[in-house]
């Protein structure tokens, strides 16, 4: 009898926490351990306003603080179509392509997806743009600009300047 009482999965996996000391009393209302795999699963949420905008399949880009100077790149496989209530997100989740050599649990990421691509742009980062159509030339002269795609950091300068143009950061 006592092969009823051992413990075995039918599955390879990581054991992250053992929530129980051998001898103590167990029961079904309370997780024994904390288990997964290896394969992670990156959860993201994005706003109500940037919903419409992705699919799955699409690449995203993923940077991790215990990783700083590592880009990974993943795959969107699933969205939920429910708001969060509370958030006003929607939850989506994405696959690493080439998973970081080690992960935990609940790590912190911040993810790109990317919706559009183009190649040889004007980009300039994002904390030098005025009033999102603005920019200060060498000396302090204020220059208009046309920008076009924009992220968090970096912003796409369709037309007012070029590469040549040299600007300064505008004080605060």
């Amino acid at each position: 009898m006592e092969e009823d009482f051992v413990i075995r999965s039918e599955l390879d996996g990581v054991v992250y926490k053992l929530n129980k000391l051998e001898g103590e009393l167990v029961n079904n209302q309370a997780p024994i351990a904390i288990i997964g795999s290896n394969d992670f699963i990156i959860e993201l949420s994005i706003d109500e306003n940037d919903i419409v905008k992705i699919k799955i399949g699409q690449k995203v880009i993923i940077r991790m603080d215990s990783y700083k100077l590592r880009v990974f790149e993943a795959n969107l496989i699933s969205i939920d179509p429910m708001m969060n209530e509370r958030t006003l997100s929607f939850t989506a989740e994405a696959q690493f392509s080439e998973a970081p050599p080690q992960l935990f649990p609940n790590l912190t990421a911040e993810a790109n997806i990317i919706i559009q691509e183009k190649k040889n742009v004007l980009t300039i980062p994002r904390k030098y743009l005025i009033n999102d159509s603005t920019v200060m030339l060498q000396g302090g002269k204020l220059v208009p600009i046309k920008i076009g795609l924009l992220d968090y950091s970096l912003v796409e300068v369709v037309g007012g300047i070029n590469a040549q143009t040299k600007i300064e950061l505008p004080e605060k």
